[in-house]
């Protein structure tokens, strides 16, 4: 059985490879297919442009992050970085090691692990990967930073998770 993430959880975790975009290569201008394991192959668009990534680092509150600290980021490779954070929400610790690989121009695969105690819902661990694509410019309507869920709604993390 695959383990199921919630959407808030899936973007907590993108996030957390945007909280350190100086030593994370940014990925190309445009649109970018992201597929994941969890949640049934969920796929999701996200429109990239200058700082558009970094804009969502900026607003834990719509993400869920929390309190969290800054991110350990340890580039192995090339084409290979590790990022760990740990954030404090809800009397709850979660500890995120994420793994992306790829050129960052066209692709790039992650692979996400986390540890929460105390555990939500039972879990005290869970692991997801996703694989996240280019796919050229952004289609007309959808400006830079703004995501399309697999719902087909698209939200803008700069004007904060609509409710």
């Amino acid at each position: 059985m695959r383990k199921q993430l919630s959407i808030g959880a899936l973007a907590a975790l993108m996030s957390l490879a945007c909280a350190a975009q100086t030593a994370v290569p940014m990925r190309k201008p445009g649109l970018w297919e992201t597929r994941t394991d969890a949640r049934q192959g969920a796929t999701m668009r996200h429109c990239v442009g200058a700082g558009s990534d970094d804009l969502m680092q900026a607003q834990p509150g719509a993400t869920g992050r929390g309190q969290c600290t800054a991110a350990r980021v340890t580039r192995e490779a090339a084409d290979r970085v590790v990022v760990e954070s740990s954030c404090q929400s809800q009397g709850r610790t979660t500890i995120t090691r994420a793994v992306f690989t790829g050129n960052f121009e066209t692709n790039v695969k992650a692979g996400f692990s986390m540890r929460m105690d105390p555990p939500r819902k039972g879990r005290s661990e869970g692991s997801f990967s996703m694989e996240m694509r280019w796919q050229g410019a952004c289609p007309a309507g959808m400006q830079p930073g703004q995501i399309q869920l697999p719902n087909g709604m698209v939200i803008d993390p700069r004007q904060g998770m609509p409710r």
